[in-house]
C-alpha cells in the first residue's frame, strides 16, 4: 500500500493536469483503485507508504498521520520501520513528522520519501469473545503541511483518504483416511500386501469460522495405482470423480457461517483400492495426493482455503492402526 499525499492535494481536482496525476499516483499507491482488500485472521500486513511533493511550491512541516482501527487489529503487532515514525497505541496512529524525520521540515517540489509499517490482525483462537463476522481493520491517513515557514506546527490538511481491510473467514478441511471404521466395509489385507486388493476409506470434513461462503469445494487427485471404487456417502453431498485425470471432486456449495460450531461440519467420505506391486515392498503406500479445499468468503470477496497434505496407508486416525501396519507385506 502506497500513498502520494500531496499529489491529491485539494485544489488538484479542478486541475486536470494534477488531476492526472493523482490518478497516476494512485495506480501506485495501491497497485489498483480498489479500496478494500483482504486478509485472514493473524495475518501480517506489511506497508509501504511513499509520497511525493507535486505541487510548484515549497511546502513546511509536513506530517503524515496513519490512524489504524478496528476490533480485528492486534495493537501489539504494530511496528514502524527503522526509527522514521512513532506508534502511540493509545489511540492507534503512527505519525511521521520532523522529530522523526528531518526532511519533512521542509519539502521541495519534487521531493519524495517512503516510510514502512507493518500490523496484522487477530488471531481468533487468542481473542474468542471478539466477533469476526464482517469485521475489518480501517487505515485513515491524513498528511498536513504549511505553506509559509513558521515555528507553528502543521495545520493544513493536503490530503487525507482511507482503506478498508476486510478479514477473510477461515475454511478449513480435515482429510482422513481408514480401513476399520467409517461407512464403508473395507476388504483385503490389512497391512496390505503385494498383489493383493485393499481397500480404505477418504473422509473430508469441511468447517467454516466466521463469514458465509460460497461456491465452496475440495479437491484431490488418486495416485496412478489408486481405484475409484465408486462408493461415497452421504448420498446428499456431490461427489464426482473424473476417469480421466483421476481427480476427486466435492461440490460442497454455499457454506454458513460457523460451520463446524453453531452448525454441523459439512462431511463426505469415499472408497479407494489399492494393490502394492513388489517393488513397494515395506513402505506406506500413498492413497490420495493432496487436498485443496477453496471458496468465496461473501464479504470479503476474496478466495480462501487451505491444502492439506496427502494420505497415505499410515492412517493413525484409524482406532486399529498400530505401528507400521500401514506398510506392505509380502
Amino acid at each position: 500500500m502506497e500513498f502520494d499525499p500531496i499529489a491529491a492535494y485539494k485544489k488538484s481536482m479542478n486541475d486536470p493536469e494534477a488531476k492526472k496525476k493523482y490518478d497516476e499516483g494512485w495506480d501506485r499507491i495501491f497497485g489498483n483503485k480498489n479500496k478494500e482488500i483482504s486478509v485472514g485472521t493473524d495475518a501480517p500486513v506489511k506497508a509501504d507508504l511513499s509520497w511525493q511533493n507535486n505541487l510548484t511550491e515549497r511546502l513546511y512541516n509536513m506530517v503524515i498521520k496513519v490512524k489504524i482501527s478496528g476490533d480485528a487489529l492486534n495493537k501489539s503487532s504494530v511496528k514502524v520501520s527503522g526509527l522514521k515514525g512513532y506508534y502511540s497505541s493509545l489511540d492507534n496512529t503512527i505519525i511521521f513528522d520532523k522529530d522523526s524525520d528531518s526532511s519533512l521540515s521542509i519539502v521541495e517540489p519534487g521531493n519524495t520519501g517512503i516510510f514502512n509499517f507493518d500490523f496484522s490482525s487477530v488471531n481468533q483462537s487468542l481473542k474468542p469473545s471478539t466477533s469476526f463476522s464482517n469485521s475489518d481493520i480501517k487505515i485513515d491517513v491524513e498528511v498536513l503541511g504549511s505553506r509559509i515557514s513558521s515555528s507553528a506546527s502543521s495545520d493544513e490538511v493536503m490530503f487525507s483518504d482511507s482503506k478498508v481491510i476486510k478479514i477473510s473467514s477461515n475454511l478449513n478441511l480435515l482429510s482422513k483416511g481408514y480401513r476399520t471404521v467409517g461407512p464403508f466395509e473395507n476388504t483385503g489385507p490389512f497391512p496390505p500386501k503385494v498383489d493383493s486388493e485393499s481397500t480404505y476409506t477418504i473422509t473430508w470434513t469441511a468447517t467454516n469460522s466466521f463469514n458465509n461462503i460460497k461456491t465452496a469445494k475440495v479437491s484431490a487427485f488418486l495416485p496412478p495405482n489408486v481405484r475409484w471404487t465408486s462408493y461415497t456417502s452421504p448420498d446428499t453431498e456431490k461427489v464426482f470423480f473424473n476417469q480421466n485425470t483421476g481427480e476427486v471432486v466435492w461440490d460442497i456449495g454455499d457454506m454458513k457461517a460457523n460451520t463446524g460450531d453453531k452448525y454441523p461440519a459439512r462431511s463426505v467420505s469415499f472408497q479407494v483400492a489399492v494393490i502394492p506391486s513388489v517393488n513397494q515392498l515395506k513402505t506406506e503406500l500413498n492413497l490420495l495426493n493432496d487436498a485443496t479445499i477453496s471458496g468465496l468468503d461473501s464479504y470479503s470477496g476474496a478466495r480462501v482455503g487451505e491444502v492439506r497434505p496427502a494420505i497415505t496407508t499410515k492412517i493413525t486416525s484409524d482406532p486399529s492402526y498400530v505401528e507400521n501396519s500401514g506398510k506392505v507385506i509380502e
